[in-house]
């Protein structure tokens, strides 16, 4: 509370008298820089989220909702490492809508970012009119973080004006892992193929230098996977040695994969046949933890790439020629094949009564197994049985388990999310933090 003096005149004599009146008269809000390029982990509530969701009051909880002068504040997510430098946020100061209070912010107003848990801020403090001059503050982790931790922002009386939390982040050494690039080349025209592929990464738009070898080019695909869109939730990936297979394209027509006519990919089972011929031409690596990244000198019908989403352990993906040159469709692939889904539903979404079935299916599947088993059934019977429920079992755990850990839809091409299909795709939201982080501690890991 704050003290509001008044003069007034009772009887010919003038007297002071003082108020007590409630100083909270703005809100304090983080954002992201104007010049943000994906260098941290920063979520927040948008405001066109509660017209773009589809479950939107499930997504406010993401958000630790809390109530500041009455009104509804959702609480910003910030993802960094231990000691990282240049973490920069916006400060944005809002009055309340619903403002009744005696007087309006005033220059002297002050602005207080307390440290707490390794978290500490400078500057420390501001005032309002330190805000008009410059409303960015820098933010430091000075140990790691073993808890998300929750930090207030407060004004001159030590009142909450806002708050940030920040992620957790003393385990993000166990968050690296491999890729594995591998170019695909067609037999009697491999040359080409390698050319095709290294001219279009280095071309308009590309991430590539015409000075350098693929290794070189793949070296700026690591650091933008590293430093502005996997980092966001704390992983780090080496991008290895390039390995190459050699394909025979008739034998793809003549399997349906390949379009004779335009020489492009075509199917649901490219990706599968990619893995196969890797697994059958580098037998030793396919083995690996390594994610697997095949770059091909072909389009393909209706799709710039492909991760292999369904398989919880699968480790696939694909770039085609169209998005050879595009970063973010990468990280886009990289990210399914490590548990995200589409941020907008999709023609393959199920309804409620369909995702019943499955786990009515996969929990009668169990209980006759484990029944066979206490019985001590003959192993040949379990064997056979397993057989006939395995692929429908497989494809179901598969569906259900990312369906469950992407629970928000929206619109598409109406965020800039990673995992939407809009132009300007730069980040990863705090609940995908959380998948990326489970999938790769659980399958591709390095030991």
């Amino acid at each position: 509370m704050g003290k509001n003096s008044f003069k007034l005149e009772v009887m010919g004599q003038t007297k002071t008298l003082d108020v007590m009146v409630n100083d909270i008269r703005f809100f304090a809000i983080l954002e992201r820089p104007d010049d943000y390029t994906g260098e941290f982990g920063f979520d927040w509530m948008r405001s066109d989220y509660k017209n773009s969701c589809a479950d939107y009051d499930k997504l406010k909880n993401e958000y630790t909702p809390t109530e500041i002068e009455g009104e509804e504040y959702f609480v910003p997510w910030l993802s960094m490492f231990p000691n990282q430098e240049g973490v920069k946020l916006k400060l944005v100061l809002i009055e309340p809508e619903n403002h009744t209070n005696i007087g309006t912010p005033t220059e002297d107003d002050i602005i207080k970012f307390k440290a707490k848990s390794g978290i500490r801020f400078e500057p420390e403090q501001m005032t309002l009119q330190d805000t008009k001059d410059n409303d960015v503050i820098t933010v430091f982790c000075d140990q790691p973080l073993t808890n998300d931790v929750s930090i207030d922002i407060l004004n001159r009386d030590d009142e909450i004006v806002g708050k940030l939390n920040v992620y957790k982040n003393a385990h993000h050494k166990k968050l690296h892992f491999n890729i594995t690039p591998v170019r695909v080349l067609r037999k009697g025209i491999a040359a080409n193929d390698a050319k095709t592929i290294e001219d279009t990464i280095d071309g308009v738009n590309g991430f590539g230098n015409k000075n350098s070898n693929i290794e070189g080019d793949l070296q700026n695909l690591e650091t933008y996977l590293n430093k502005r869109s996997l980092n966001q939730a704390l992983l780090q990936c080496t991008i290895g040695k390039v390995y190459d297979i050699v394909i025979d394209e008739n034998k793809w027509i003549a399997d349906d994969l390949i379009l004779d006519e335009g020489c492009i990919f075509k199917g649901d089972a490219v990706l599968d046949k990619l893995f196969e011929e890797f697994q059958k031409q580098h037998p030793n690596k396919a083995n690996k933890k390594d994610m697997v990244v095949f770059l091909n000198p072909l389009k393909k019908e209706d799709a710039g790439g492909e991760g292999n989403l369904r398989d919880v352990d699968a480790r696939q993906l694909a770039i085609y020629l169209s998005n050879l040159n595009s970063l973010t469709t990468f990280a886009h692939e990289i990210a399914h094949v490590a548990g995200l889904e589409h941020s907008f539903k999709g023609s393959d979404d199920v309804p409620e009564t369909d995702i019943h079935a499955m786990n009515e299916y996969i929990i009668a599947v169990d209980n006759q197994m484990n029944s066979m088993l206490a019985n001590n059934d003959p192993k040949n019977e379990i064997s056979e049985l397993w057989r006939y429920y395995q692929e429908d079992y497989a494809k179901y755990r598969g569906y259900l388990n990312s369906h469950y850990r992407n629970p928000y839809k929206f619109d598409k091409k109406s965020t800039e999310n990673l995992m939407d299909y809009s132009d300007d795709r730069i980040s990863f939201w705090k609940f995908q933090w959380k998948v990326l982080q489970e999938e790769v501690l659980k399958f591709y890991a390095n030991p």
